[in-house]
Formats: structure tokens, sequence, C-alpha cells
């Protein structure tokens, strides 16, 4: 972020000097980027060739938004190896179960393994094909296409080009992205789709022509949520920007279509895991949300982040606050973001500005003169309302606070209209992204190292090697990644690291009955003693007589296994 500082700064600079009445400044740039200058150029009144310098200049734009891909992806691969632990719990596995049906599985993964494995197809498929290098190549251009998504909306909420380029370089350089970078999590991977549906509602208003934009972005950001559920709050944030954004008379038919298109794009990427989790457990978002369905596989509210939620409602107005101070609040590691809290400053600002003109006027106006403002604001508070009462935990917003500096930029510019005084906008916005970028320093979040040529290597132990084998995990690590080297037609579970209700304990048992040869892994370091209290659950115990170790290398890390067979409790 100190680079994109830096960047952010020279630009500024350089737009001062190209927009000044010293055009000789402008002719130096030209003469250092090899730009043509001709007779007819130079003879020209200065505003006319500072604004024929930047025409030029403007020619670049598409192999600028191609290069940004490029260098984060590139940046992706230089940082390092993805370590995290859901690429090493499920994301692989998931992947690789929803491929080969021959295998039966019951929460190897924990809840985690009831997601939803299409999202997660792309990362078994890559890391089984390619290398390490490659796969964080792939996922690094995926994620970097929110450079031009952003550049693209900006630039049709009437910013310049510069400004354009500040928003879009520090969202998608911002501390939860670059923490992300090339990483199979999902959250920053489903920010373009997210970032599309915005530029099509944006293209297509505010007096519409054409109904298809607002089914596509419907569908598109349904399609996001459906693949990854904590991304659903955005489904609400794109229904709130299009009812204040459309014009009048249109916006009740425009919002039905984003509705009737989410609902189609929420039944292509969802619909079909709905169906197998409620013909299988009876609750099609199964084990979340239970208090709902009522499942008796799953206890009642069982939900990610509980504890990472706002408690109570005075806490929801300084939540964002609280994040910039206590950055461990909403996460598994340190992580500063300093973009949600300047943009609820704006519009306290912005509410307060108001109030203060409605009092003197004696009538009230309305809170921002821009619609895009409004529409933004609306966006902002739709998907921050329900993130906050579902996870609270701060990476599911990862579209917020790389969309955050273009939200300062629609701010600032909209306060200063307020104010009077327009022309001090850009210079405001520009140092507010400098100084967000000079201290909102992006830590390496997760653990990464030198990417391998493979990112998983592991050899079938003796143990394991028989075909139709009920494989246990009975500890709380991530080692279900070991699961696409075993034989087939193995039946896997998980039997720690999740509250099983009985009928679930049941439900095991009965599959383990039926595959039979049951070998319990762990690498935990845990006793038999414990082990066995785990196993107790699905009426089995270690039988320590037939026990082995073995070893696993995922990113570059060895990772050390136990395993022995099982027998019932009663010794059969």
């Amino acid at each position: 972020m100190v680079v994109v500082g830096l960047t952010i700064i020279s630009l500024f600079v350089a737009w001062v000097f190209l927009t000044s009445v010293r055009i000789d400044w402008a002719n130096r740039l030209g003469t250092l980027l090899h730009l043509p200058t001709t007779a007819r150029f130079e003879s020209s009144p200065p505003a006319q060739r500072a604004k024929s310098l930047l025409d030029r200049v403007a020619a670049l734009e598409v192999p600028i938004l191609v290069l940004m891909v490029l260098v984060f992806a590139a940046t992706s691969v230089i940082e390092g190896t993805d370590r995290t632990y859901d690429l090493l719990n499920y994301h692989f596995v998931n992947g690789f179960l929803a491929l080969h049906p021959g295998y039966q599985d019951i929460g190897a993964s924990g809840i985690q393994g009831f997601f939803n494995p299409l999202i997660d197809i792309p990362t078994y498929l890559g890391y089984h094909y390619l290398s390490a290098s490659e796969v964080l190549f792939g996922f690094g251009l995926i994620q970097g296409l929110s450079f031009p998504l952003i550049f693209k909306i900006a630039r049709n909420l009437d910013f310049g080009r510069l400004t354009s380029y500040f928003a879009a370089g520090c969202g998608t350089f911002s501390a939860i992205s670059m923490s992300e970078m090339g990483f199979s999590l999902g959250d920053t991977t489903l920010v373009p789709l997210v970032l599309l549906a915005v530029l099509l509602v944006v293209r297509a208003s505010p007096v519409p022509k054409t109904k298809t934009p607002f089914v596509v972005a419907g569908m598109l950001v349904a399609a996001a949520a459906g693949l990854k559920l904590t991304t659903a709050p955005y489904t609400l944030g794109l229904f709130a920007f299009v009812l204040f954004y459309v014009a009048r008379g249109e916006r009740i038919r425009s919002a039905a279509l984003t509705i009737v298109g989410g609902v189609v794009g929420g039944l292509i990427s969802y619909g079909w895991w709905a169906w197998h989790l409620v013909r299988v457990y009876r609750n099609p978002f199964f084990p979340m949300f239970n208090q709902y369905f009522h499942s008796s596989f799953a206890v009642n509210g069982l939900n990610n982040g509980v504890d990472d939620r706002v408690h109570g409602v005075a806490q929801l107005f300084y939540f964002s606050y609280e994040i910039m101070i206590n950055p461990i609040r909403t996460g598994a590691g340190v992580l500063r973001d300093y973009g949600l809290p300047i943009v609820e400053t704006l519009i306290i600002i912005a509410v307060l500005a108001w109030a203060v003109r409605s009092l003197r006027t004696r009538r009230f106006h309305q809170v921002f003169r821009r619609r895009e403002t409004r529409a933004l604001v609306a966006f902002y508070i739709a998907t921050y309302l329900v993130w906050v009462e579902t996870t609270g935990i701060f990476r599911y917003m990862a579209g917020i606070e790389m969309f955050s500096f273009l939200m300062i930029a629609v701010l600032v510019r909209d306060l200063f209209i307020t104010f009077d005084y327009e022309r001090v906008a850009l210079y405001a916005t520009a140092a507010i992204f400098a100084a967000i970028s000079l201290t909102q320093l992006s830590p390496i979040w997760y653990p990464r190292s030198p990417a391998p040529s493979k990112q998983f290597n592991f050899s079938v132990p003796a143990l394991l090697s028989q075909p139709r084998t009920s494989v246990i995990f009975a500890d709380g690590l991530p080692d279900t990644w070991i699961v696409p080297f075993l034989p087939t037609n193995d039946f896997v579970a998980r039997v720690f690291n999740w509250r099983i209700t009985p009928a679930m304990a049941g439900l095991i048992a009965t599959h383990i009955t039926q595959t039979g040869n049951p070998v319990v892994v762990w690498t935990d370091l845990s006793p038999v003693s414990v082990i066995n209290a785990r196993l107790a659950y699905v009426n089995l115990k270690l039988d320590t007589k037939n026990c082995s170790t073995f070893q696993g290398t995922a990113g570059g890390i060895t990772q050390n296994f136990s395993a022995c067979r099982a027998i019932t409790l009663n010794g059969g």
C-alpha cells in the first residue's frame, strides 16, 4: 500500500502540472512518455495543448487496465502460496467430492463440508493439474478484474480518469484484497460479479431503455451469493442501489426485474445444492439457520462468526471505528481498515450539514445532492446492516472495503457541492486517498511461503490403501486435503470440531457400518483417551494394536498424521 500511496501522490502532482497554465510541464512529460510533438501542437494555446496531451494519454486506457490486472496477478505469485485453514480444510476436498460422487461424505470438513462445493471445483482442478504459482496467478487474474470494473463505474459516474484510476487502484490493492490475493477464499474472487452488476445498473440508468441489464445484474449478484452465502448482503445492497439510482416511474419495474434475475441466478448457482441439503438434512442452508428449519441433524442457531457480530443497536453506529481501533475484533488476524470509518464519517457530516441547512432555511432539502451519492449510500447501508447482523467477520465485506474509495470520492464531491466549493473536491479526494494508502498498510494476514511446484503431496499409507474404507477424522486441524488421494468408494466423516446431534451421530454410524473398515485419522497429537472420547459419539474406539504414522506436504509445509483402525465399543 505504500507503493500505491506514493503512486497516487505522484499522479496527483502530475495532474496539477498537466492542467496548469504552465504548459511547459506538459511538454516535458510528453517528451518523457515519447509522445509525438507537432508544430501545430506547439503553436496551439496552452489549454488546448494540455487537452491534446491528455487525449493522447487517454488512448492508453485499455493497456493500463489490462496491465493493472496482470500486475495484481503477478503480485499474487510473488507474495507466496496459499496455506489458509479453509484451503486445507475444505476448498480442495469439497471441489474433489463434487466431481467424484463415488465418495460419500458427512461433515468431513466440519460445518464447512456442507457449503456449496461449486465454487471449490476450480480450486481442486487447479491444484490437482497445475503448479501452485499457476493457480495463484489464475485467481489473481479473476480478483484483479475489480480494477477495470471500479474504474468503469467511476467513469460512468462522471469522474475523471485520474480519480477513477485512484479509486480503482486503492480499492483493488486494499487491505483485504492484498491479504487474499491469489487465494481460494472467495471473498475477493466474487467481488467482480458484484461490481459488474453495479456497472450494468449504472450504465442502464437512470432512465432504462431495456430490461436486460437489471435481470443480468440480479443474476450476477445472486449467483455470487449462491456460490458463497457470505456475499448475500450484496443482494439487498444492489436492490437498494436500483431503487435510489433509477429515475422515478421506473424504479418499481427495475427493482422487480432485478429480483427476477436474482431468483434465476440463485437457482442456477445454489438451487441444486439446496435441494440436496433439503433431501438429506431437511434444511437448504444446513447446518446454518437451523433455528428456522429445525433439522434433527443440526443444533438450532448454529452460525459462523456469532461472536463477531454487533451486540446492541448502539454498537451498530461505531462498529466501523471499532474495527479500525481493534483490528482483531472481526477476524483471525490484524488487518487495519480506514476506508469504512472515513465513509461513515463523511455520511455523518453530510447528515449534520443537511440538518443545519434545513433548520436555517426552514424547509427540508435532500441530504445528498446527486443521484449516485444517494444510491451508493443506500447500497452501503443495506449491505452493512445485513453483514453486521449475520457474521460481522471483516473479510466477508471485501466488496464494500474495495468500493469504499469510490464512495469517498462520491461523498466528497457531493459534500463540496453542498458548500458550493466543488473545485476543492478533487484535491480533498486525492489527499484522503494518499493518506489511507500510506497508513493502511496491508499485512500478509494469512501465512504465506514461496510457491512450491506442487501444492499437495501425499503418498497413501497401507492403512488407508484399501478401497471402501471409512475414514474418520477425529481432530480440529485442517487435514482433509488428503481425501482426494485416497482410494475410491471411501466414506469420510469428522466426529470433532462441530456440534453433532444424536441423529447426525446415528447417520454417521450407519454409514460406517455399511462401508466397513473404519480407520481414524488425526494430527493434533491428542492422546488415545481423548480420541476415544470423540469416537464414542459414533460407537467406536481405537484399536491401538493397528496404528501407524505418516506425513504429507501442503503448501511446502510437512504435516504429521496418526492413524489407527477402529472397533466398536463392544469390541466388535
